[in-house]
């Protein structure tokens, strides 16, 4: 049998698939919270193994301590090789040791989820199946910036200025409070702090879309949307000599999507949509 049904509590059967780590360990959840990434740091087989993990950092889950960026910034500054990922709008929660074994489930990687509530999942053991699983969650990880140890620190300090403004209250829907909003404002900086410049992320967004099938403008618009809600800013405007010509960022997928046509890479179809050439 190459699948199996997780359920809660299931933090044995995530234990397991840590421990069965020899190289490499994905992490993909929105929340991390310190006993979570305590019990995966617990049944590291060795200290060097290597950790690529996307959350995303949202300054609301971070104040109420559903994310734990503390954490993460210790783990980023110890651990040998580690890369942390802000995928803004993330909710997968997937997790995968080398090409062996896969969990896809419901529970994020916290003391909640993994002990106490109601969640469902599978366990994943077909060799093929697991580098699926593995590629396709590196691949779109790696549309979004990697995340320095002096930017989680700067993070985490916004996190608990942002705790102590709340105090013992956890924040509902309310508007941000000021270190919340510099949280988020530093977090939506990290693409300028890649290197990568716009039109290369875009350009790179537009080939993984691209590889599901053909997709017309109108459809990729609302995927890149998704993926770059840091980018696609709708309250930015093309102006020229006055005259309004629609969103600005709706004009860099175009010049992204003419760059790629330019260098062969995609095609447009009498229909109007895009498909990739290879």
């Amino acid at each position: 049998m190459t699948a199996t049904i997780i359920r809660s509590p299931w933090e044995s059967q995530f234990r397991e698939l840590v421990r069965s780590a020899g190289e490499r360990l994905i992490i993909s959840a929105p929340f991390i919270t310190r006993h979570g990434w305590h019990v995966l740091e617990n049944e590291l087989a060795a200290a060097d193994i290597g950790l690529r993990v996307s959350t995303s950092f949202r300054a609301r889950a971070a104040s109420t301590g559903a994310l734990d960026v503390n954490v993460l910034a210790d783990a980023h500054q110890r651990l040998s090789d580690i890369e942390i990922r802000n995928v803004l709008g993330l909710h997968a929660k997937v997790y995968v040791a080398d090409d062996e074994a896969a969990i896809i489930t419901s529970g994020n990687l916290t003391r909640a989820s993994l002990r106490d509530n109601v969640e469902r999942g599978l366990l994943v053991t077909d060799p093929a199946l697991v580098r699926e699983i593995a590629d396709d969650v590196l691949e779109y990880a790696g549309l979004s910036p990697l995340i320095s140890t002096h930017d989680l620190r700067e993070a985490a300090r916004h996190a608990d200025d942002a705790r102590r403004e709340h105090g013992a209250a956890l924040p509902g829907r309310e508007p941000l409070t000021p270190a919340e909003r510099k949280f988020d404002d530093l977090m939506k900086h990290q693409h300028g702090a890649s290197g990568k410049s716009q039109n290369s992320i875009l350009a790179d967004t537009i080939l993984y879309l691209l590889r599901d099938g053909p997709l017309a403008t109108a459809d990729l618009h609302p995927k890149i949307k998704a993926a770059h809600p840091d980018i696609c800013n709708d309250d930015e405007e093309r102006i020229i000599n006055g005259i309004r010509f629609g969103k600005k960022w709706k004009h860099a997928v175009r010049n992204a999507q003419q760059y790629l046509k330019r260098q062969g890479r995609i095609e447009q179809t009498p229909d109007g949509c895009w498909h990739l050439t290879d």
